[in-house]
């Protein structure tokens, strides 16, 4: 029993640690980075945790319509999420995906013609971005 309490809680840790090291770290020299500043879009970072944020960053400046794909490879679901808003000159908008996966995983964003492109590790409800 107390063996039983004791994984459970080294697994508890585990996790903890997973989501709040995935939120605040982004290592972002494993990307490729393709940007254009032709339209006025960049993609600032692609960060994990519960789920993937993509910061998307309009650095002209009047407001512009964005359409955004994110496609993921791997052992994870859902295979590609699609989303379009207007962002303001100077401002920026998070696209948040929610996936379930399990193990090494690709994600590829694009924004207009800005695209990056990296790797990361999901764990279930939990991505951790490398």
């Amino acid at each position: 029993m107390r063996r039983k309490i004791i994984g459970i809680f080294v697994c508890i840790l585990v996790m903890i640690t997973m989501f709040s090291v995935s939120n605040t770290a982004i290592d972002t020299a494993n990307a490729t980075i393709t940007e254009s500043h032709q339209e006025g879009i960049v993609i600032e970072s692609i960060s994990g945790g519960f789920g993937i944020t993509a910061r998307i960053k309009n650095i002209g400046t009047a407001s512009t319509t964005v359409a955004c794909t994110m496609t993921l490879t791997g052992l994870v679901f859902p295979k590609t999420s699609t989303q379009s808003f207007v962002i303001e000159g100077g401002n920026f908008q998070d696209m948040k995906v929610y996936v379930i996966g399990l193990g090494p995983i690709t994600i590829g964003v694009t924004a207009d013609t800005a695209t990056v492109t990296t790797t990361a590790t999901a764990f279930l409800f939990f991505v951790l971005v490398k």
